[in-house]
């Protein structure tokens, strides 16, 4: 009964040929744009989390205008930040600054978005050795630690750094 079953199956896919292709061929091109779509949502996700998830924290307190790291933060007053050391529990707690921040692309001159991340030296917030093996560097005035594996742009303004010296920031203005 399967022997005949497998013969009867194999000529109906067999009986016309280019039809069996064209099936087959629609499929696989639905199956490689199911996985592209899947590899860019991991992408997004992955890209989306990994600033948050390089920091050395358990819980973040906002101010109640937070919405999302992709937006400038509403400043908290420090001395709420502070209140949290005397709750149970709380091992320490430190102040954290992210934005965003415009460079020039040295390739081509036109400005580049990335992130700007800023934190007292004294208290490290990032888990990477790489970032806290720099903190002596960044204690001095103007100077910023460049994350060369950010984008290609971003490696190209970290050798130019190198070899001039200094780069221009376009930082947001603190006033609203």
């Amino acid at each position: 009964m399967l022997r005949i079953a497998v013969g009867l199956a194999y000529r109906q896919l067999t009986h016309r040929g280019a039809k069996l292709i064209g099936a087959l061929s629609g499929v696989s091109v639905a199956i490689v744009l199911m996985f592209t779509q899947l590899g860019f949502q991991g992408a997004l996700y992955d890209s989306a989390v990994s600033a948050p998830r390089a920091l050395d924290a358990d819980i973040f307190i906002a101010s109640h205008e937070f919405q999302t790291m992709a937006f400038p933060w509403p400043w908290l007053p420090l001395h709420l930040l502070y209140e949290t050391q005397g709750v149970a529990g709380v091992a320490s707690a430190a102040p954290f600054y992210a934005t965003t921040v415009q460079l020039t692309s040295p390739t081509d001159g036109r400005n580049l978005t990335t992130w700007l991340f800023a934190f007292s030296p004294d208290s490290p917030v990032f888990l990477q050795s790489e970032i806290n093996d720099q903190l002596d560097l960044i204690r001095l005035p103007e100077t910023a630690i460049i994350d060369r594996m950010a984008r290609n742009e971003i490696g190209l303004i970290a050798g130019r750094v190198q070899q001039t010296g200094r780069i221009d920031l376009v930082l947001p203005s603190a006033a609203r």
